[in-house]
């Protein structure tokens, strides 16, 4: 039997930036200790940008666990990695792909 999880994604806040929506995601969960980030690793933006929530988690308490796409094929496989990784949260890194 799968014990039931609970997982929190927060939408909506395409005009923050990534790592003011990863302190909203900690203040809504102050709990919260595993993020995995859904990103287009094609995009050279948002490596830059996977890049910069480094610092963010040192002072949140959070764990980033990345999860790369590059093709809409890739869904199936991320979202099946999401579930084995168990976060506690979602954040994806909006881009044309992402959205």
């Amino acid at each position: 039997m799968i014990s039931p999880r609970r997982m929190v994604v927060v939408t909506g806040f395409e005009s923050i930036s990534d790592d003011k929506q990863l302190d909203l995601l900690k203040r809504i969960v102050p709990g919260i200790s595993r993020v995995a980030v859904l990103w287009n690793a094609a995009n050279p933006a948002k490596l830059a940008d996977w890049r910069e929530l480094k610092p963010a988690t040192h002072s949140l308490g959070v764990e980033l666990q990345s999860v790369e796409v590059r093709r809409p094929e890739d869904f199936d496989g991320a979202f099946a990695a999401i579930h084995e990784l168990l976060p506690e949260g979602l954040l994806t890194l909006g881009d044309p792909l992402t959205v």
